[in-house]
């Protein structure tokens, strides 16, 4: 049967093959197997999202019953056996564990234990994945092109785009909220998703329509850079970000970051100096994205070594 992975924890709609079955193809060099409630698994990999299984549609209905059943239905009579092999992987602002498991994965700096894989790598095939579109991507509603991503682009149209600025909110983070409070200086800024009650399937349908797309982090954590600012890229916009990318994930060209103004004020008119240049706007939006490409050798060598 191969190596058998088990995933705990994750959120729902996750695909193991965008990413990690073919991350461990390549380290096991043989067939990997997902696994469900298995007694003991070759491999376990733990996230942060729920406590028990992955994405099973039981789990979402389970974490709907009043937190006292819930508990009791999640809680298991006699903890099973865990596995030698263990990973912790978080897409949260969350620090790694400094024990109990083989590995983590996380947005902080690589050391003996830790390698570090912000969450814009899954928006992208691993190499080896049996998948050409992943399913992090199904929210944007297009496959980004890593090739692109990295290289730059040729857009068909160069120069502004009929309407200004939108966004996609779940979350009310405070500074989010500030920025867009403060952009209404400069132009209308359309907000969609959960939190306006404006919830749409696809994000790139809506936002071909606009010059910027505004995605800041949910923290200014170092190094948390997540999908957001390469899903507004995506939609062939100006990300108008907040994040502090100290690793240097992003091509500061073609991102406009309000960490790198003294103020809101100085980030507002920045930003309407852009919108009043189309060809200078046009130039932006056709520059690579990344700066850097996921560092898949260094992960597979990385994990070779501490699951060996």
């Amino acid at each position: 049967m191969g190596l058998t992975v088990e995933f705990i924890g994750f959120w729902p709609g996750f695909d193991p093959e965008d990413f990690f079955l073919p991350i461990f193809r390549a380290v096991f060099e043989c067939e990997v197997v997902e696994v469900f409630d298995s007694n003991i698994p070759d491999l376990a990999v733990h996230s942060v999202f729920i406590h028990e299984g992955r994405s099973h549609p039981l789990m979402k209905m389970v974490r709907g019953i009043p937190w006292a059943v819930s508990s009791f239905l999640q809680r298991p009579v006699r903890p099973p056996p865990k596995p030698s092999r263990r990973i912790w992987f978080t897409g949260e602002n969350v620090r790694p564990p400094a024990s109990g498991f083989s590995a983590t994965l996380s947005f902080d700096a690589t050391s003996d234990i830790n390698f570090r894989v912000p969450l814009w790598w899954l928006l992208f095939p691993a190499p080896g994945s049996r998948k050409a579109v992943t399913s992090e991507s199904h929210r944007l509603g297009i496959q980004p092109s890593l090739e692109e991503a990295v290289n730059g682009r040729d857009l068909p149209q160069q120069g502004n785009r009929p309407k200004f600025a939108c966004t996609f909110i779940g979350k009310p983070e405070p500074t989010r909220l500030e920025i867009l409070s403060a952009l209404e200086s400069v132009g209308k800024v359309d907000k969609f998703g959960p939190y306006f009650g404006r919830e749409v399937e696809h994000k790139f349908p809506v936002a071909i329509d606009y010059d910027f797309v505004v995605c800041p982090e949910n923290d200014l954590y170092p190094g948390y850079i997540t999908e957001k600012a390469v899903e507004a890229w995506a939609c062939g916009a100006v990300p108008l970000y907040a994040g502090n990318d100290v690793y240097g994930d992003l091509n500061p060209h073609a991102v406009i970051n309000v960490t790198d103004f003294t103020n809101l004020g100085d980030f507002c008119a920045f930003v309407q100096k852009l919108e009043s240049d189309p060809e200078k706007l046009g130039l932006m939006r056709g520059e690579s994205l990344l700066s850097k490409v996921p560092d898949y050798v260094g992960l597979v060598e990385f994990l070779r070594r501490v699951l060996a």
